[in-house]
């Protein structure tokens, strides 16, 4: 079926679609799932049957972070690199893979709706208790003088927020209390203000009975998300659970 051509932009999450039909290219989709399958085949295990699983292969499964599928206290580790707090449209800079694995226009704009970071706007955030310091700087942002401070950014920022509390919640029950989390984060600013990320999840993280027991700091060079700046700070937390 046809695909939009793609264009490399200055920034990642800006895709082109051409104007006129005849810039389409075609795909052959069904020529793309058997090199996917062939490339995965020793994964392709049923995973609602584990007699099919015999030499303990890896089974993939997909689910919500915000309400993981899984028992209390049963996973042993966990790695993760959530979306950054960088208002990258994930949904639109992955659209090209998305239309490949014939995701339809509606999927792909629930699916924006839906994810962490979105660019978009809920007209109602559901509403739970944030920590202090992401508090302080939803305050400064919604008190900012830029256009628009007090409301689109503020509310994206606040969702971001409340996702990230949510996602939290659900590793810190899942995990085991002789298991680790491992997790990598970005540094981010709003205008001229320090977001301070590691520092607010840092103590999201700790108010969930996770201790951080190590971190690694660097500089990575890359898009430039930061205005100003070729470097990116992150952070790479290692965390136990205490409770």
């Amino acid at each position: 079926f046809p695909v939009t051509i793609i264009c490399l932009c200055s920034n990642p999450t800006w895709i082109k679609r051409p104007k006129e039909k005849q810039d389409l290219i075609e795909f052959d989709f069904k020529r793309y799932l058997r090199d996917f399958e062939k490339a995965i085949d020793s994964l392709m295990i049923n995973a609602e049957d584990l007699s099919q699983n015999p030499n303990g292969l890896p089974r993939l499964e997909l689910a919500s972070s915000l309400t993981l599928p899984l028992k209390n206290s049963s996973v042993d580790c966990i790695v993760t690199s959530p979306p950054y707090c960088t208002r990258i449209d994930y949904a639109t800079m992955t659209l090209p893979e998305l239309v490949w694995l014939k995701m339809g226009v509606n999927d792909i704009n629930q699916l924006r709706r839906n994810i962490i970071g979105t660019t978009t706007v809920e007209k109602k955030l559901q509403e739970i208790t944030l920590t202090p310091k992401a508090k302080v700087i939803l305050e400064s942002v919604q008190a900012h003088d830029s256009k628009a401070s007090a409301t689109y950014y503020y509310k994206n920022l606040k969702s971001y927020f409340m996702k990230m509390e949510l996602s939290f919640l659900e590793l810190a029950r899942v995990l085991k209390k002789t298991g680790s989390l491992h997790i990598v984060l970005q540094d981010s600013r709003y205008k001229d203000l320090d977001l301070k990320i590691s520092e607010i999840f840092t103590e999201s993280l700790e108010m969930k009975g996770l201790q951080i027991i190590d971190e690694s700091r660097y500089m990575s060079e890359g898009f430039n998300y930061l205005r100003g700046n070729r470097e990116i700070n992150e952070v790479v937390f290692r965390c136990r659970k205490i409770v």
